[in-house]
């Protein structure tokens, strides 16, 4: 691409001036890289139009907040946090109206050391596309939606769709015969 544009706004999180000039910055801003947000509006001011009252007004888009880590993400290997890293987070449980069930968080406990800031959003490459191709894998992609063929593209893939389904069957319903090769000898149908 010969010149870079702008493609709306892009709004994340950096380290504090003053905690940036510290001994501990370069720990914060590796913790900073795992828990950072990015978010992109047309807009600088990051308000969208939302139906209040029969009218359109601009509201907050929400509170811009640092990654909130789930117990699975923060005890893993996917983000590596080490144990000083871990020891910066606290948990917090709160209710999911939605689900009816309490949920387990790992907030990040000091995050007055980063601040907001917003920046324009440059496009420096684009990814070359090519419109025949596009143009049939859309075409699959509709053979698939208006005939219902996912479930059975899940079957040729070996994934379970069975979600109706328990997963362990009752022992008196179960079909010994079922996965056998028709190939088998007798004296393996009469095992059981």
């Amino acid at each position: 691409m010969d010149k870079p544009y702008q493609r709306g706004w892009v709004r994340y999180f950096v380290l504090r001036s003053d905690i940036a000039r510290s001994e501990k910055a370069q720990f914060y801003n590796n913790l900073l890289a795992k828990i950072n947000t990015y978010w992109r509006h047309y807009d600088k001011s990051f308000k969208r139009r939302k139906i209040r009252r029969g009218a359109y007004e601009n509201c907050d888009a929400s509170l811009h907040k640092l990654n909130e880590l789930w117990p699975t993400d923060f005890h893993g290997d996917k983000l590596n946090l080490t144990d000083a890293e871990k020891d910066c987070f606290y948990l917090k449980e709160t209710w999911n109206d939605r689900y009816d069930r309490w949920e387990s968080k790992y907030v990040f406990a000091e995050a007055w050391r980063y601040v907001l800031v917003i920046k324009p959003y440059m496009v420096y490459a684009e990814k070359q596309a090519d419109g025949l191709l596009e143009q049939e894998l859309a075409q699959i992609e509709d053979q698939l939606t208006w005939n219902c063929l996912f479930p059975r593209v899940r079957k040729i893939k070996r994934s379970v769709y069975k979600y109706w389904k328990p997963e362990d069957e009752d022992v008196r319903y179960t079909n010994y015969l079922k996965n056998k090769p028709r190939y088998t000898s007798k004296e393996a149908y009469l095992d059981h």
